[in-house]
């Protein structure tokens, strides 16, 4: 498979069959057995630093330079919704397990986090920059930082546990 652009950023579908690449204004799906690209999602306004495909397969959040994030349907590509809640650059996304919330963290400090049900949420103020962000099953969600702290919280947003595994902080 060879991207006429660059790819700032990569997800796999729920079932393995496809791979999301996000470049400097798409998102293009890739059909893994034959190797083509099935769908161009266009209208983003930057460039797509952070996909993540939902857990039922239905969606994929896309967020970027523009702290936009954006709900695309995985099969048309036609916009259901999208969100604001950072003024910069969105650098990680991530769904709930049960695909019913959304976070997003990036360049501001600050992780969102939006109840996908109302389209509203608390927002949850981190210390350190946030680059990485990943869910799994369970009520936690795990983001990395600057220096290298990460963090495991549980959905209310309290700290549950955290290792350090750089420098402490200045």
């Amino acid at each position: 498979m060879n991207a006429p652009e660059c790819s700032q950023a990569l997800c796999w579908s729920p079932d393995g069959t496809a791979v999301a690449a996000g470049g400097a204004d798409t998102v293009r799906i890739w059909d893994i057995a034959t190797g083509t690209v099935s769908r161009v999602l266009k209208g983003y306004r930057s460039a797509v630093y952070a996909l993540a495909w939902s857990p039922d397969g239905a969606r994929i959040a896309s967020a970027g330079g523009s702290g936009r994030v954006r709900l695309v349907d995985a099969h048309t590509g036609k916009l259901d919704r999208s969100f604001t809640g950072h003024g910069t650059a969105c650098w990680t996304i991530g769904w709930s397990p049960d695909g019913g919330r959304l976070a997003a963290g990036g360049r501001s400090g600050v992780l969102v986090l939006w109840d996908l049900a109302t389209g509203r949420g608390p927002e949850i103020r981190v210390t350190y920059r946030s680059p990485g962000l990943r869910t799994w099953p369970g009520p936690r969600t795990v983001r990395g930082s600057r220096p290298a702290t990460p963090r495991v919280r549980c959905t209310s947003g309290t700290p549950e546990r955290e290792r350090r595994s750089g420098p402490p902080p200045p």
